[in-house]
């Protein structure tokens, strides 16, 4: 998977870590548990080997021809056992995801905040004003991290890409992710005897504010941030830890070495970026209700989304999926007026 770079890291990182040298314009950075996958040794381990070494080393029987792993690092069906974690160029993690959900809950309570006090008075303004501040937050701590300490693509470090085989893809997830919010309401107005009020958008009369808030943040820019945010940095940082921090889970090179550790590390990452992913938007629920029937709408379609970003090594299909799940919500708000 060319487009998740993770796992193979830059040229130079490779040729550093090849030859034991340091990549082209500074020096090694110093060893932590996240920036290699065992402790650093006195002179660097080989990197992982390239998709001819490893079909001279010979594929898996009846796959002949077919590298055992996709450019990114990911294992494939044929031989599952062989994907490695970033090289130690790559040194983000679950640290930087936790500074990234901090700024931006630092950036909504600022834009509540403006409209509280009354510096922002029209409601709607104050959502622009809080969308707009916290969305910017996040993609731009996403930025900076990749840009400080990655390889500074997100296409290489997140799986930032999409293809036409995505919009299928993103579209079939969406129609689960929706059947599944739909059983979760109607479970929760069973339970409460009311129809539960899911999200915190408000339609404002005013078409500008329609266009700005529902369509421009709501179904566009809103899921593109937050999918590279969490399918991208959180689960990639969970799943690498998983591999890194525990006991001969990988060899010298950074592979994964049995493929029971390797299934556990991407089921710890999906469940867990699914649930953080949820747990983030519970403050836009009233009451016990909507937060049933919203926690389990946004768990599951994380769920799903984090599988996509798994199983394809893109971000495209999640983004597409994202996208059209809210969308179908915004657009039935504006169908009852």
């Amino acid at each position: 998977m060319s487009d998740f770079g993770v796992g193979e890291g830059t040229d130079e990182s490779r040729r550093g870590v090849e030859t034991g040298e340091p990549p082209e314009g500074g020096a090694t950075p110093p060893a932590s548990p996240l920036a290699t996958p065992l402790a650093m040794p006195s002179t660097l381990p080989p990197g992982p080997p390239s998709a001819a070494a490893v079909v001279a080393d010979g594929p898996a029987e009846g796959d002949a021809g077919t590298p055992p792993l996709d450019p990114a690092g990911w294992a494939t069906a044929a031989t599952p056992t062989r994907a490695a974690v970033p090289g130690y160029l790559v040194r983000w993690g679950i640290p930087s995801s936790v500074l990234g959900l901090g700024v931006f809950i630092a950036a909504l309570v600022v834009g509540v905040a403006l409209y509280v006090l009354g510096v922002i008075p029209n409601a709607s303004a104050a959502q622009f004003t809080t969308n707009v501040l916290g969305y910017g937050a996040l993609f731009g701590v996403v930025v900076l991290v990749v840009r400080m300490r990655g390889s500074g693509s997100l296409r290489k470090d997140l799986g930032l890409s999409i293809r036409w085989v995505d919009l299928a893809l993103g579209l079939g997830a969406a129609l689960v992710a929706k059947a599944i919010a739909v059983f979760f309401a109607s479970v929760a107005q069973r339970l409460a005897g009311d129809t539960p009020v899911q999200g915190n958008l408000t339609l404002d009369s005013d078409t500008f504010w329609i266009v700005l808030n529902a369509l421009l943040f709501a179904c566009l820019l809103g899921p593109f941030v937050e999918e590279v945010f969490f399918r991208g940095m959180v689960l990639r940082g969970i799943r690498n830890r998983v591999l890194r921090t525990s006991p001969g889970a990988v060899d010298a090179a950074g592979f994964a070495r049995n493929v029971d550790r390797l299934r556990l590390a991407n089921t710890v990452a999906i469940i867990v970026s699914a649930a953080v992913f949820a747990a983030l938007h519970l403050y836009e629920s009233s009451s016990w209700a909507s937060a049933l029937a919203l926690g389990g709408s946004t768990f599951f379609l994380g769920l799903i989304n984090a599988r996509l970003a798994v199983s394809t090594g893109r971000l495209g299909a999640g983004i597409v999926a994202h996208i059209v799940f809210n969308a179908s919500s915004v657009l039935l708000l504006l169908a009852l007026g």
